[in-house]
Order: C-alpha cells, then sequence, then structure tokens
C-alpha cells in the first residue's frame, strides 16, 4: 500500500507557479516542483488557508467549485459526485483550511478537495506567519485586464509604497 503523502503548507502562488510533473506510473503522484530556501520541493498534496472569493454549482448539481484567495494568487477547487457536499457549509467569504491534490486540466492547476473546514480569522494570520517563517516573502501575482488578459508577477519588496497625508479640508 502506497503512503499518504504529506500535505504541504505553501502560498497559493506556489502552486500556480511550479513545474507541475506529471508521473507514468500507476501508484506515483503527479505533483508542483517548488523551490523552497534553495531546495527543490515535490508538492502533490497541499494544506492551505485561504478566502473563499467564488462559489460555483451546475445546473445538475454533480459539479461544485470554489475559488480560493491567499493575497498571493487564486486557485479553483473542483468538486464531483459526493465531494460537492464538503462545500455545502461554505460561502464567499469564508476563510477555510483546505488540505486536496494537486491537479490539471487542460493547462490549468486547479486542487480536489480532501478536506475543508471553515476557520477563523487567526487561522490565517496564523498561516501567514508560519508561511513567511517557511518561505519568505511571497511572491504575488495579480491580474489586469485591459483589452485582453494579462498577468503581472511582482513581490512585495518590489512594491513602492507612498504615504499620503490627508489634510481635513471643507469642500
Amino acid at each position: 500500500m502506497q503512503p499518504r503523502q504529506t500535505a504541504f503548507k505553501c502560498y497559493i502562488s506556489h502552486i500556480v507557479n511550479g513545474n507541475y510533473v506529471k508521473k507514468e506510473g500507476e501508484f506515483e503522484p503527479n505533483y508542483i516542483e517548488i523551490n523552497s530556501k534553495n531546495k527543490a520541493k515535490k508538492i502533490s498534496r497541499v494544506n492551505i488557508v485561504a478566502n473563499v472569493v467564488q462559489k460555483f454549482e451546475s445546473e445538475n448539481k454533480d459539479y461544485k467549485f470554489i475559488v480560493l484567495d491567499d493575497g498571493t494568487a487564486s486557485i479553483r477547487v473542483k468538486a464531483w459526485g459526493l465531494d460537492i457536499n464538503l462545500f455545502d457549509d461554505i460561502n464567499i467569504a469564508d476563510i477555510v483550511l483546505l488540505i486536496g491534490k494537486v491537479k490539471i486540466y487542460n493547462n490549468e492547476i486547479y486542487l480536489t478537495p480532501e478536506i475543508v473546514k471553515k476557520v477563523d480569522i487567526n487561522w490565517e494570520l496564523l498561516r501567514k506567519l508560519e508561511l513567511l517563517k517557511g518561505y519568505g516573502k511571497p511572491e504575488i501575482i495579480t491580474t489586469e485586464i485591459q483589452g485582453n488578459t494579462e498577468v503581472e508577477k511582482y513581490t512585495e519588496d518590489s512594491l513602492d509604497v507612498v504615504e499620503e497625508v490627508v489634510e481635513n479640508t471643507e469642500e
């Protein structure tokens, strides 16, 4: 019997930007390869804390998905059959802990859920601190739509933060 793979804590941007490796063996899991502190990690299962930003259910109710965003990127979590019940108590704006497998279809990397559980905001803060300690500052992916869809990548270090003082003025 194949041992269960570890569910790694990571940023969603790691999953979206990672190198997806599809294994040919029947019992060998596919995985995302990411670099963490100059070491390559092979991640086939993830443990993510993120906000639900979208929820969808098909008309015949045999397929559901949610979109999770952790501030670095967003990713779709797809469920079929009995697994759709995992999303029953989940709503937009909930913070969830998700353990799931990394999959790919039509060049879209997505997750299939094993565990989905609502958590409070303290879990999100704790996870951000864990990831900051383990991986450093995240790579953040934003999407701008100007005619065609464009994806821009940047890190927090590359941002120029300008403080603007607003004085109380009468209009």
